[in-house]
């Protein structure tokens, strides 16, 4: 197989964009990550208002939560690759409607989990607290609830990186990881400030509307910024085929997927047992969750 040689290879050239830099994506993943885990706490906190405090509801809402996270960066990682390949302004405006969207969430979260607790009550017998029955049932309205807003959340995820792909190519193959670092951050602070700080002077309704207002920030600051970004040219591969063939630490081509889903599966599998073990010690569940979430 030929490779190319540096001459023969094409350069694809960045384009000097004054208004929008890393700077930018770093503050909105820290934000964007913030955001994310007050909801999570919150959400958490308020299912359990309204379908019971016990460990099968807690796994429900992190499992929902989490099967949005991965629907939404999967579905947005197509619409990238494809639609958006070479089109940073439209990745950018496709962010600030995902950040928009997911601000929305903190109005309508609530009202639907009410109703989730309406609905069960009317079902009766057919219902029963803590049966089967009962917690497919919740765990369905759960689903219906949470995974389209979540579904959102992780396609900030591939929309970002579209961006940074077009404005700052050098760094592009780092793009993941620099945005998942900020996130992180974020998500660190928001869980500390959610479940100690802002729900205690807010309360819960308050303290989604303090996430709410940061989601539309971002989302005029990103659609503003948006007008500096020029589309540009698909970027040509400059990568010889023989280094994009080659097996990741040797390892066979289906060993990765496996290995990260075990590495999911027992992870957040440990998630779950371990807020039920802490929750005496710590007082509520919500304690449990976010003190297990920081040092996550």
């Amino acid at each position: 197989m030929a490779v190319l040689s540096r001459e023969q290879a094409p350069v694809a050239r960045e384009q000097n964009v004054p208004g929008f830099n890393l700077r930018w994506c770093f503050v909105f993943f820290v934000i964007s990550g913030f955001c994310g885990l007050v909801y999570e706490v919150v959400w958490l906190r308020l299912a359990m208002a309204s379908f019971g405090v016990t460990t099968a509801l807690a796994s429900i809402v992190i499992s929902m939560f989490m099967a949005g996270l991965g629907l939404g960066s999967w579905g947005a990682g197509l619409l990238t690759s494809s639609i958006l390949a070479a089109n940073g302004k439209r990745s950018l405006r496709f962010y600030s409607i995902a950040e928009l969207v997911v601000g929305v969430s903190s109005l309508a979260v609530p009202m639907q989990l009410k109703l989730g607790r309406l609905f069960l009550l009317r079902m009766g017998s057919a219902g029963a607290w803590q049966s089967s029955r009962y917690y497919i049932l919740a765990g369905i309205w759960i689903a219906i609830t949470l995974v389209p807003w979540c579904t959102c959340m992780g396609s900030t995820f591939p929309l970002l990186m579209a961006v940074i792909r077009q404005t700052a190519r050098s760094a592009s193959q780092r793009s993941f990881s620099y945005l998942y670092v900020a996130n992180v951050v974020g998500a660190l602070l928001g869980t500390i400030a959610s479940a100690f700080v802002l729900i205690e002077l807010f309360g819960f309704q308050g303290t989604l509307y303090v996430a709410g207002s940061l989601n539309a920030i971002l989302a005029v600051l990103a659609f503003t910024l948006s007008f500096s970004v020029a589309p540009s040219a698909p970027i040509e591969n400059s990568i010889p085929a023989v280094t994009m063939q080659a097996r990741l630490y040797g390892l066979p081509k289906g060993a990765v997927p496996v290995l990260l889903f075990t590495t999911g599966l027992v992870s957040m599998g440990m998630e779950v047992i371990w807020i039920r073990q802490f929750t005496p010690y710590l007082g509520n569940v919500v304690y449990a969750f976010a003190g297990i979430l920081v040092v996550y």
